[in-house]
């Protein structure tokens, strides 16, 4: 049985003026201009783990924010809010930003916003590196799988909240942290060992289920779930498949078709299941689908299919 914790204290503060607030944020170097009108209100949550401090901060009002975490290590960071700015880039709830705590970094917020923050020493972030290389100097844009970020952020958002976690919970964060930095080393190395080269093929295959193989897929959208270049996506499926991004989705899809084609119960007919499929060119598919199993489409339902 896992052992539990009564959770962290919380320290919690309301503010009516931006300034205050700002000014509020312990070691944390701030300037908050308002830019929407109106009576503020904010607050700021903050929460000391052996390894980690978080922060949970609201504002009522739209604000420019000019921001540094005043200390050294990482600063992490998302939002729950949408059309925000971030260094003039346009945030999203789904995002994840991280930088040394000692940079600066400037937010445009909209009104009703809230955001989460994680601070981690040196030494924890050393920890987290190892040999690794990462830039921190600025402000970067995690690439890691979604699951990955969803998982920082469930254990953030429960932790503020003032709910349960396993004693080791700053160690849980920081396992998954350390994935997210991770997954970007994997996009800055020039040689990727076998293991990295896998996590990323993995990523694909995660993306390429059996809805996703129904529509065109391009080797963009395979880039994005990845998080690497169209250069490193090309050198990792080549070294764990054999096979070009393109090539994959290909095979997937005619094997997936194929499927469907020997299912006794399928009622569709071969265009049908071809443009369900992405294929558009039906003289095309045809020659694909022969070259890869040796038979045309009409001769696998013709020996599968009951008559």
């Amino acid at each position: 049985m896992n052992k539990q914790m009564n959770a962290p204290e919380l320290d919690i503060q309301d503010h009516f003026d931006a300034n205050i607030q700002a000014n509020n944020m312990g070691e944390w170097q701030q300037k908050y201009d308002q830019i929407s009108e109106g009576a503020f209100y904010g607050s700021i949550k903050h929460l000391s783990l052996p390894k980690i401090k978080l922060f949970a901060e609201q504002s009522s009002r739209a604000l420019k924010q000019q921001c540094s975490a005043g200390e050294a290590g990482l600063w992490l960071g998302f939002s729950d809010s949408a059309d925000f700015k971030i260094n003039g880039r346009t945030g999203k709830r789904d995002q994840m930003y991280y930088c040394s705590g000692l940079a600066d970094f400037e937010l445009v917020t909209p009104e009703h916003f809230s955001i989460y923050s994680l601070v981690m020493p040196t030494q924890v972030v050393e920890s987290l590196l190892q040999t690794q290389q990462t830039d921190l100097h600025s402000l970067q844009l995690a690439k890691a799988a979604p699951t990955t970020v969803a998982q920082v952020k469930y254990y953030v958002e429960h932790l503020m909240s003032g709910n349960f976690l396993p004693a080791s919970c700053d160690d849980l964060l920081l396992d998954s942290i350390a994935d997210i930095l991770q997954a970007d080393q994997i996009e800055n190395q020039e040689g990727l060992n076998s293991s990295q080269r896998y996590r990323v093929v993995k990523r694909v295959n995660e993306y390429l289920n059996d809805e996703k193989l129904k529509k065109p897929v391009t080797v963009g959208a395979l880039i994005e779930v990845a998080f690497v270049s169209r250069r490193t996506l090309q050198y990792c499926m080549q070294s764990c498949l054999g096979l070009s991004p393109k090539q994959y989705i290909s095979l997937l899809r005619l094997n997936q078709i194929r499927r469907r084609f020997l299912d006794p119960d399928e009622s569709k007919n071969i265009s049908e299941l071809a443009f369900e499929h992405g294929y558009f060119h039906l003289g095309q598919f045809g020659q694909d689908y022969k070259r890869l199993f040796g038979e045309t489409p009409g001769q696998t339902i013709a020996r599968y299919r009951p008559h």
